[in-house]
Order: C-alpha cells, then structure tokens, then sequence
C-alpha cells in the first residue's frame, strides 16, 4: 500500500467523520441555534464534500491534458468528469425515482459523500488503464503477506469512519450499524458453511467462466492468482490474509454500504475493485463471477449480519489459498 492511497482514504475518512459530526448536530434537540448569515458544520460537510467531486473530476481533467505525456488517458479523465457530474447533479436534484439509492438521505452530506464515492470509485474502476496498471502491478512480483494484509487498512478506516463512531453513535451502535451485533455465533458458522460450499461447488462455475475467456486472458489470470496465492508461504500466512480480506472488505462493503444503497450496487462496485482480474484492461468473466460472490456475502449479511458475511469471506479466501 503505497502512502498516496493511505493519504487519500484518510482524507476521506475525516470528510465522513465531519458529516457524520454534522448529521449528529442538526438532528440534536439540545444543539444551540445557528447565528443567521453564518456557517455551521452541516454546511462545511456539504462544501468538503463538493470539494471531494470537484477535485476528482479536476484530476480527470488533467487524465485528458496529459495523455501521451507520461500515461494519461482520455476515456478514464472523461470517466472520472462524467461521475463527477452527475453525482453534482444528484445532490442538487435528489434520486427518490433510482433504485438502490432511497436508503441515502438527499440533504444528509454522508448521503452526499456515500454517493459521489460509490460513481467515482466506479468510473475509476472501469477505466481501462486502471486495470492494466492493477494487473501490471501484480504480475511484477509476487504479493508480500504485509502487502495483501495492509492493503486491507483503507477499507477499514473508510468504514469506521463513515459510520461515525465516536462522533454520531457510540461503541455499541456503531456495531449495531454495521451490522456486527447481536452476537449470534451460529450465525458465523452459516457463514463458514456458505464459504466452504461456495468454493467447492463453484468449481464447475469456475470452469465455465474459462470457456468464456480468452486463453491470453486465462493465461494471465493465472499469473495473477500465483502472485496472489504465494503458494510459498506459512498455513498462518495465508490465513492472515483471508481474515484481513474478509474483514476490511465486508465492513467496507457489506457492513457500511450494502444498507445504504443495497446488495446489487454493494456487489458491483466491490468486485469492480479486483482490478486484478481485468482482462485487457476491461471486466472480465471472472469480474462476473465475483459479482456473484458478492450477492452471496449481501445475502448472508441482510439474512445474518455481517458477522456472518465476514465468516464466509475468510471461509472462501483460506479455502483457496490454502489449496484444500
């Protein structure tokens, strides 16, 4: 994890604490009135958030300024400008008729930020060159245990953050949110269950989704998941790694966002973060299939809580890499 992104999520991670802190504010019965003709917190949560989209899609700008000087592209810097826009016009003009976003509040600014992060993360993601340099970047050398564990951090601080502990909810409620309370520990056996079952009867959706990829393309997805899997280390090894996949991306994913704009869009956007098994630069057969394990996790975690999605992430990941 290279420290521009850690500098990035944590930037993030305070605009969602300083919306969570203004949310909390305006619905305060007890907070003091509001001096007319100036600003409260409410509104600089509004305008950090406006920030975060005209920034973006001013880096977009510059994606189109630099290509050939230095790999800059014009479809991701147009990309990144579209997603930009129209989550600018969503804030102004609401999204009560676009299913999947009625759990976001129109003048709440982490409803503000849930949605412009959800469109830019997505352009991004679907940019082409973002998944050549993904793929590019793997098959460099093979994934170091603290790469594939720290790499897990921005997804946890963004989650944490975007729940507001400390700030709108306590301990207690910031679990309940999350969807890690009540504790059921059947629940997470479910969940262990599903995993396990995922990978063994997955097999043959597994080789369907080969036929439908080119040999180029499975020839390097094979590359990627050797460099990924490092069939080289210790069994706690790769189990650290399936307990940090499963936790950082489920509390991202499934726990922080799912409840907000729902199990598909929760889905798509986390496999559009495996970058790493674009083909070409494009989604590929085994985006899809991820796609699917995604509605599986959503499924457990409205069903079960999230603790249960956790369980069967981890469950998936260690079965793999573990070779069993």
């Amino acid at each position: 994890m290279d420290a521009n992104t850690l500098l990035t999520y944590g930037v993030l991670a305070v605009v969602a604490l300083v919306a969570q802190a203004a949310d909390r504010r305006c619905t305060d019965p007890a907070a003091p009135a509001r001096p007319r003709g100036t600003l409260g917190l409410q509104d600089v949560a509004r305008l950090l958030v406006v920030f975060v989209v005209i920034y973006a899609m001013l880096l977009g700008g510059t994606e189109i300024a630099d290509r050939g000087r230095g790999g800059g592209s014009v479809v991701d810097g147009a990309l990144q400008i579209v997603a930009g826009g129209i989550s600018l016009a969503l804030i102004l003009t609401g999204w009560d008729r676009i299913p999947g976003l009625r759990g976001l509040r129109p003048r709440a600014p982490i409803s503000w930020l849930a949605l412009a992060l959800l469109l830019l993360a997505l352009a991004h993601n679907l940019a082409p060159t973002s998944g050549s340099s993904s793929v590019a970047d793997t098959v460099a050398k093979p994934q170091t245990t603290t790469d594939l564990v720290t790499g897990q951090v921005p997804f946890v601080m963004l989650a944490l953050a975007s729940v507001g502990p400390g700030v709108r909810r306590s301990g207690r409620q910031t679990l309940e949110r999350l969807g890690l309370l009540p504790l059921r520990p059947w629940w997470w056996v479910v969940g262990i269950a599903v995993g396990i079952v995922v990978v063994k009867g997955g097999t043959h959706v597994y080789d369907l989704v080969n036929l439908l990829t080119p040999a180029d393309c499975r020839a390097q997805q094979e590359k990627v998941f050797q460099h990924l899997a490092g069939p080289a280390r210790h069994w706690y090894a790769q189990v650290a790694i399936g307990v940090a996949a499963g936790t950082g991306e489920e509390l991202l994913f499934r726990g922080a966002l799912q409840p907000r704009v729902g199990i598909l869009l929760a889905s798509l956007l986390w496999a559009s973060f495996h970058l790493q098994y674009t083909c070409h630069g494009l989604p590929s057969a085994s985006n899809l299939y991820i796609l699917v394990l995604g509605l599986i996790f959503g499924v457990l975690r409205k069903r079960f809580g999230l603790g249960s999605a956790i369980a069967a992430h981890i469950a998936y990941d260690s079965t793999i890499l573990l070779g069993f």
